[in-house]
């Protein structure tokens, strides 16, 4: 993850779930594989605040968007203590709060939600590094804690003396699962790296490669699908076309999912293009731990301007909500001239925004008001997160430090599992070069609100005057001019959702 945002008690009372038994979605299809299946949902009434995550076989969960978070359940020790933990392919460390920590102690709940470990209860717990866990995040709150080995199952998979950590200081109750490279360990800053998730799976004999697909669905539904060391071929169209891993541009050394951008366009519904950008060469990181897409600013503004975003000191960047009845759709190309070219409906980007008193906040004239799902990266990296990994299924490749990647298949309630073998992804239909990029970042990073924010539903700014024809009976409306008096974020309180991730600029880590 790459920043934080803080969110108050009072917003964190509203995320009690429920765990419901069963699923909308049926169980993979297991049957002579040596898959390991677990299906869950959960509901969530009250959405997060956008983060901005950085610094065998098959084994699969399913995992539950919380109104663009997404967490996995897991249970963690002997006798098994459950958890919830967000799923994050940005960082690369799984981390949790201790019970008796800082952030258990000042949670509306005691973390009895999504879990508080107690070593003392586990006959498998092991304490192997004292004080020896610290992440930094780029607001400069830090967590702190100790690394240990214990049994971690992911539905009915057992991974014995997996090595994670428990925060003892932390400023968020909610843990991380961090699938990335072992480069982008907390540890691996201090030149030490340790087998993480997944080489922990393929050593221990669950799955026959190092790597994963992930299905997020799209954002009205509450579940999605990782499959370790498999693919579920019903759960996208077409082929797959491989693209290249970028290397760290400091390190040399493949410690993000950072891929070539090279073209975008927006069409509406009668196939007219509105904004094109041909022959670019932009590095963009693929992070599931993010959850909104961020570009580089002189993009990201013109396609606010265009869209009719307005940038309202109390809320951030909003758009109508009518806005996501569009047919327009968003084109992104990867790689060389053959590379993958993912669609996005432009309701994608087009996410609730809602007070802590459950008012939705409205234009001056009466419109309602959601967030705007595409930001300026401002002085961080280029971030492709939930608003468009929705539209994907992705395969990461941390063997072959590849990325392969086809249209999602939404809502699709058949399966069909593949295994993974060591340098062979099943439906790879091409294989495109990448166009040499370096994750290079300029400016003053711009500030917005967020998804979830304090008082009622009171008006934002004037909307802005949009310049893109969308069509299909989203007409642009100008009731004022946007609010110039941006760059200041919300304050809330104690209880914090923290954007982590791989940090590129030399902190120690970052979500």
């Amino acid at each position: 993850m790459m920043g934080s945002r803080l969110l108050s008690a009072a917003a964190a009372s509203l995320l009690l779930t429920d765990l419901v038994a069963g699923s909308a979605f049926p169980e993979p299809n297991l049957e002579g594989k040596k898959v390991v299946g677990m299906s869950f949902h959960k509901e969530l009434h009250t959405p997060y605040m956008h983060r901005r995550l950085r610094t065998r076989d098959s084994v699969t969960a399913d995992i539950t968007n919380y109104d663009l978070l997404y967490l996995i359940n897991v249970t963690i020790g002997t006798p098994p203590q459950n958890f919830g933990l967000q799923l994050d392919t940005g960082s690369s460390d799984i981390w949790f709060p201790y019970a008796s920590s800082s952030a258990c102690r000042q949670s509306y709940d005691g973390c009895t939600t999504f879990g508080g470990y107690q070593p003392g209860d586990s006959s498998t717990y092991k304490l192997v590094g004292r004080n020896e866990f610290q992440i930094s995040y780029v607001d400069g709150s830090q967590i702190d804690g100790d690394y240990i080995q214990d049994t971690l199952r992911i539905g009915s998979t057992s991974v014995t003396g997996m090595t994670m950590a428990a925060a003892s200081q932390a400023d968020r109750s909610l843990g991380i699962m961090g699938i990335g490279y072992r480069a982008g360990e907390s540890s691996a800053y201090y030149g030490k790296t340790y087998p993480n998730i997944i080489n922990e799976l393929k050593m221990q004999g669950h799955i026959n490669s190092l790597a994963y697909s992930l299905w997020l669905n799209d954002l009205e539904s509450n579940e999605g699908q990782i499959l370790f060391g498999g693919v579920d071929t019903d759960k996208y169209t077409g082929d797959f076309t491989a693209i290249p891993v970028q290397k760290d541009s400091q390190t040399r050394t493949f410690s993000s999912f950072t891929v070539a951008l090279t073209g975008m366009n927006i069409v509406n519904g009668d196939n007219e293009t509105q904004y094109s950008q041909d022959n670019i060469a932009i590095p963009v990181i693929l992070d599931s731990g993010t959850s909104l897409t961020y570009l580089p600013d002189s993009i990201a503004n013109d396609i606010s301007t265009g869209v009719d975003a307005t940038n309202d000191r109390q809320y951030g960047l909003v758009v109508p909500c009518n806005l996501g009845s569009s047919p327009a759709k968003f084109s992104f190309k990867f790689g060389s001239n053959n590379g993958p070219t993912i669609e996005v409906e432009i309701s994608q980007f087009v996410t609730p925004l809602i007070t802590l008193d459950y008012s939705q906040p409205t234009f001056p004239n009466g419109d309602l008001a959601c967030s705007w799902g595409i930001q300026p990266a401002g002085n961080s990296p280029n971030l492709f997160g939930d608003t468009f990994l929705r539209a994907a299924y992705v395969v990461y490749d941390l063997e072959d430090n590849t990325i392969a990647i086809a249209q999602t298949n939404f809502n699709s309630t058949s399966s069909n599992v593949q295994e993974i073998s060591s340098g062979s992804i099943p439906g790879v239909g091409a294989t495109a070069s990448g166009a040499a990029v370096t994750q290079t970042v300029g400016g003053v990073p711009l500030q917005t609100g967020l998804g979830a924010a304090s008082g009622s539903g009171t008006a934002v700014s004037g909307q802005a005057s949009g310049t893109f024809n969308l069509g299909g009976g989203v007409a642009a409306t100008s009731s004022g001019a946007a609010n110039s008096n941006i760059g200041k974020p919300m304050s809330f309180g104690i209880e914090t959702v923290i954007a982590i991730g791989t940090v590129l600029t030399g902190l120690a880590f970052g979500l």
